[in-house]
């Protein structure tokens, strides 16, 4: 908990990038569903600042609108990434926000490889060094109460998100 500052703002002149964590099921309150997680992710200098953390569990539907009102008010300069599930139905989904949803965004499906814990070493790295400051918001509490039970808490949705927020903090400036 103590490795993340709050902070009021993040510098404008950053690059940014939104990660997507996917999960489709309703909480009925009979039932402990995932979570769609959604990080908004700053960079500059080496450093990271989470702007906002999307934190929803709602039907397919209510998760594209989520997605796709995010996006617009991210805008167009937040390259947004999202989790590619294997086989053909991950295909599927992110050919469909490709053209359905996110029509005209920078938009990425991300085959990962490797353990959960694995793809979160680099936050945890960033995080322990001072380089990550979470912008203060509503979900600040719920983010660093899931961090700190990571990586056998109940959930660990907006700790994929934000993993994956950071590893395609800089993959703009790679892609050719």
């Amino acid at each position: 908990r103590e490795w993340f500052t709050i902070v009021e703002d993040y510098p404008r002149d950053s690059s940014f990038v939104r990660y997507w964590d996917l999960a489709a099921t309703a909480d009925t309150g009979r039932n402990n569903p995932d979570w769609t997680s959604g990080c908004q992710l700053a960079q500059k200098d080496g450093r990271y600042w989470i702007v906002d953390m999307a934190h929803t569990r709602a039907t397919p539907l209510g998760v594209q609108e989520l997605i796709r009102q995010k996006a617009m008010s991210d805008g167009r300069r937040c390259a947004v990434w999202m989790e590619q599930e294997p086989g053909s139905s991950g295909v599927n989904t992110i050919d469909h926000y490709r053209r359905e949803v996110l029509p005209g965004y920078e938009f990425y499906g991300d085959k990962v490889t490797g353990s959960k814990i694995e793809r979160a070493r680099p936050l945890s790295a960033a995080a322990e060094a001072g380089n990550v400051m979470l912008v203060k918001g509503p979900w600040n509490e719920a983010f660093l109460d899931e961090v700190c039970s990571f990586p056998s808490g109940a959930h660990d949705d907006q700790v994929d998100a934000a993993s994956g927020a950071l590893a395609h903090a800089f993959a703009r400036f790679l892609i050719v």
